[in-house]
């Protein structure tokens, strides 16, 4: 009997051990990726493929190393479109174009993996170093214009730094963050001479070499009125003209109410809108400077202590080649500079800039009926324009 339950014990050993060596195949995963491809992209692999029909799988690994630091990544299958299965998914911050290889598995609900794919891609070149190249500074009143292109979508930082003009040994930073071609401003600065170093990173802390642009800035000035003037002028007449769509000849004795009351100096002086013949909006007028000069910015002032006018207005400029007939300035090559708002409430002068530093002989500054305010009658005290002749 003792002999018995030594062989049943020796029995049940033996299958424990087998059944514990038998390979369980509901941990293997025999199912495959369709139509797996991989493609180069800008600092990045973009990854192509199609789940299997099989509902027990979870997701996919992908392993690969960078600078002997092995990364990993888990896509979901969820992450597939629900129809056809298929996923698409990029892996990014390559800093170089050398040849990756990746090791892709399938996983499924209970842990189980299928065999290691292995797939070889190059990146493109990081975006950051294509758009470096691009870069450029060209001086701009107060500052420098910066322009870059950037065909590759991607997000990236523009760092600019650059020594503090008020304190040298102190270094100023502005960045720039753009997926697109673009431009924008540095300010503030001084007419001397300033070397500017620029470098381009993306989220990743990968950056650019510098690149360094020596420039001196701009230096604006006010423009003088001794030569200005309003085309078509006519001091006792309240209708529209060449130059201007009405002024009023009822608010006492010229130059009150007369459309030059805005390039006369003074700001105790006003134009206002003709209202004794009820004018309507739109408003305009137009000044000649006398001669062609670069603008980087102009300066209105409402007509004081009165906050029905204007909430906002539009400038135009045309240059001397552009004016052709001077007596039919609607035929003229005008340029739209923008629209602004203007702060009916204040008195203080309002400022706006000319970002595109547009050289003119004429301005026309064109109040449409979106700007309505308080009443039918834009109006206005005085008007400055800055830059270099």
């Amino acid at each position: 009997m003792k002999q018995q339950i030594i062989l049943f014990a020796l029995l049940a050993i033996f299958t424990i051990q087998l059944s514990c060596t038998k390979k369980d195949d509901s941990y293997v995963i025999t199912d495959e990726l369709i139509g797996l491809t991989t493609e180069a992209d800008y600092g990045a692999v973009i990854f192509k493929w199609q789940f299997p029909e099989s509902e027990d799988i979870d997701y996919v690994n992908i392993s690969y190393v960078v600078d002997g630091v092995g990364y990993s990544k888990n896509i979901s299958r969820f992450n597939a479109d629900e129809e056809t299965n298929e996923l698409l998914t990029t892996l990014e911050g390559f800093a170089d174009t050398k040849e990756y290889t990746f090791k892709l598995t399938l996983n499924n609900v209970r842990g189980g993996k299928s065999e290691t794919i292995v797939v070889s891609e190059t990146p493109l070149m990081p975006a950051y170093e294509e758009v470096i190249s691009t870069i450029n500074i060209i001086p701009d009143f107060g500052g420098g214009i910066i322009s870059w292109e950037n065909e590759t979508e991607k997000e990236l930082a523009i760092n600019i730094s650059y020594p503090d003009p008020e304190n040298s040994t102190n270094i100023k930073m502005i960045t720039f963050f753009s997926s697109e071609s673009g431009e924008d401003y540095i300010s503030g600065l001084p007419a001397s001479k300033i070397d500017f170093n620029v470098t381009v990173a993306d989220k990743y802390d990968n950056h650019s070499e510098a690149m360094t642009f020596s420039l001196t800035p701009l230096a604006e000035k006010e423009i003088l009125k001794d030569n200005w003037s309003i085309l078509g002028y006519v001091d006792d007449s309240p209708f529209e003209t060449i130059g201007y769509s009405s002024q009023s000849i009822s608010d006492g004795a010229s130059p009150n109410g007369r459309i030059i009351a805005v390039i006369d100096n003074d700001k105790g002086t006003f134009w206002n809108a003709d209202w004794q013949h009820a004018a309507k909006y739109p408003h305009w007028f137009i000044v000649d400077l006398g001669k062609e000069v670069t603008i980087s910015r102009i300066v209105l002032s409402r007509r004081q202590g009165n906050n029905k006018g204007q909430k906002g207005h539009q400038f135009l400029t045309c240059t001397n080649s552009s004016a052709g007939d001077v007596t039919s300035p609607t035929t003229w090559g005008w340029e739209d500079q923008g629209e602004y708002d203007f702060n009916i409430n204040t008195d203080e002068e309002q400022s706006y800039r000319l970002v595109k530093n547009p050289k003119a002989r004429y301005i026309k500054v064109y109040f449409d009926e979106k700007f309505k305010g308080i009443v039918n009658n834009a109006m206005l005290s005085d008007m400055k324009v800055f830059g270099q002749e």
